[in-house]
């Protein structure tokens, strides 16, 4: 019995995903990453959520400088030995790096983040002063 290597745009499912993701995208070593992220807004001030799947806590950086929060990674995509190849590559790691502004009402000291599940939150609490006041009575005179 012997064994055929095939080329990925040659191997029997290649062309199922070629229509979508284009015939180089099963070869491609540069990996253009920018992770997905949802920005929520509250009274309280805001939360960033950024999709990071396969990163683990220690891949990811992350800092607030100059009225900036930047999120950051230096993961490498597996290394495989000479005997191995992919016959489709869809997903890997490279380097990223995300910056968002924050609005002045935000208390920098106070931001945090919290890693779980391969979701990466930050929050983003407003200064005292910028939170909404209770309404109050007036005394008319």
């Amino acid at each position: 019995m012997n064994l055929v290597k095939f080329a990925p745009a040659r191997h029997p499912f290649a062309h199922l995903f070629d229509h979508v993701y284009g015939q180089d995208a099963a070869n491609s070593e540069n990996w253009n990453y920018s992770p997905a992220v949802n920005i929520l807004q509250a009274s309280e001030g805001y939360r960033i959520d950024v999709a990071l799947p396969g990163y683990a806590k220690e891949d990811i950086s992350m800092k607030v400088e100059n009225g900036l929060v930047t999120v950051s990674s230096q993961k490498e995509t597996e290394k495989l030995s000479e005997h191995t190849s992919f016959i489709r590559r869809e997903f890997g790691y490279g380097s990223f790096e995300r910056s968002f502004t924050i609005p002045k009402s935000i208390d920098t000291e106070k931001v945090s983040a919290h890693f779980n599940h391969g979701i990466l939150s930050i929050a983003l609490p407003k200064r005292e002063e910028s939170l909404p006041k209770p309404a109050r009575s007036v005394e008319i005179l």
